[in-house]
């Protein structure tokens, strides 16, 4: 990835969408079909670009990164930021403490 100045993810069936987020983690902007978990993680012109199913729309996306340098290298950053606020561990474990710790009424519980 560290060679790469984009990542396109032309699956059609990416359920979770692993690759983005391991691309983001290497502050690379992605381009992904527009179908499944990519849509919503995805934000178009933010961390990447969403296409078609189709070839020529997967090219556009491509062409838009090339067109730019400068705005794909932020795109990326965002998307790098994106994985530290929400895909670490350490944020999640937070995340789901605080979930259940509402849930419960736990809020003035001592820790």
């Amino acid at each position: 990835l560290e060679a790469c100045d984009a990542v396109a993810v032309p699956s059609r069936s990416d359920f979770y969408g692993v690759d983005v987020i391991e691309s983001w983690a290497a502050a690379r902007p992605v381009i992904g079909i527009a179908s499944g978990e990519l849509r919503h993680l995805i934000k178009p012109d933010c961390t990447g670009y969403t296409a078609d199913q189709e070839s020529g729309s997967l090219a556009w996306g491509l062409c838009k990164i090339c067109e730019n340098r400068e705005h794909a290298c932020w795109m990326g950053q965002q998307g790098w930021e994106q994985v530290q606020q929400s895909f670490l561990w350490d944020n999640i474990a937070k995340r789901t403490e605080e979930f259940y710790i509402n849930m419960l009424g736990l809020q003035e519980a001592p820790r």
